[in-house]
């Protein structure tokens, strides 16, 4: 509930008011326009946890052969 648009991003004590800080921030808050199903969804999901298992595997291989 509220306003996000007056909330500030801080960091080490800091406030930012402004800035590349402020606008990466208030991105957190943006909506997805590319409305995705659920199908694609896991299929997408599916093949990022495949690439870092195969990853994983290829560089566990690497070290020990």
């Amino acid at each position: 509930d509220g306003n996000y648009m007056t909330l500030y991003p801080i960091k080490d004590d800091m406030v930012y008011k402004s800035g590349k800080e402020r606008e990466a921030f208030l991105k957190l808050f943006e909506v997805r326009k590319d409305n995705i199903g659920l199908i694609e969804l896991d299929q997408a999901v599916q093949q990022e946890i495949a690439q870092k298992i195969s990853l994983g595997i290829e560089g566990y291989i690497n070290t020990k052969f």
